[in-house]
């Protein structure tokens, strides 16, 4: 946390709305303190958080706070009522014991490497040593975020701009969301190296249960007579003009 406590005490904040999504929640009251002893007046969001668009900042503001500290995730530039600080906390781990273990079942010799932004660190090492074995690896990079490799749960654009260049997709970290994500807006193999479990996991059969799930719920919405809207306010997350247009 020393460089964001840095960074808020250059700024003159005093007061600081926490906020951490749910993985980390466990970990919530010694990241408190540590602000606490650094200085800060701290408030601790409650409510789950689901990515870098989902932001409290109204919240924050209610709470006379200064800023908000948002922890887990990187900024893609949303501009938030307060000043917003970005704490993209990393998880260490190994991956090439793992990535050893099955690289024989992957038969591709293209590969596009991905990740969430917890495991970004490990996109370097695996891609030294799939090279090693022979592969031609990219990794892209997110054009909002400006991170290299890294895809979010709603833009998978560091995977979809080197799609031309891969013969398959292989998504580092834990969590079946974002390389399900991937799966779904590519017609490339896409696998999962689940750092949990310890398996490689081909995401094909998942997506085509998805999509005969979508094609099913769309037959039935063809018989439907109305339809209701649901909009969201988070900041980010508001298609507002989108929702507009499927009521006309």
């Amino acid at each position: 946390m020393e460089d964001a406590i840095r960074k808020m005490r250059e700024a003159g904040i005093k007061r600081v709305y926490l906020q951490i999504p749910e993985g980390l929640k466990m970990k919530v009251q010694g990241i408190a303190r540590e602000l606490e002893e650094g200085g800060f007046q701290v408030f601790v969001s409650c409510e789950p958080c689901f990515g870098a668009c989902d932001i409290r900042d109204w919240e924050a503001v209610a709470l006379k706070c200064d800023a908000l500290l948002h922890i887990g995730h990187t900024t893609f530039g949303l501009v938030g009522k307060l000043p917003i600080f970005y704490y993209p906390y990393r998880i260490e781990f190994d991956p090439l014991p793992l990535l050893g273990k099955h690289v024989g079942s992957l038969k591709e010799k293209r590969i596009g490497l991905v990740s969430t932004s917890q495991f970004l660190q490990t996109l370097e090492p695996a891609k030294k040593f799939l090279e090693s074995k022979g592969k031609l690896v990219e990794v892209g990079t997110h054009r909002r975020a400006g991170t290299e490799g890294q895809i979010l749960g709603c833009d998978v654009g560091a995977g979809k701009g080197i799609e031309k260049d891969v013969d398959c997709f292989l998504y580092l970290g834990s969590g079946k969301f974002h390389p399900l994500g991937l799966a779904l807006k590519t017609e490339k193999p896409v696998y999962w190296l689940d750092f949990e479990r310890g398996e490689l996991v081909d995401m094909g059969p998942e997506k085509k249960r998805l999509e005969q799930v979508k094609a099913w719920h769309l037959e039935k919405a063809k018989e439907a007579k109305s339809f209701g809207i649901l909009l969201t306010t988070k900041p980010g997350q508001m298609l507002l003009g989108m929702a507009e247009k499927l009521k006309k």
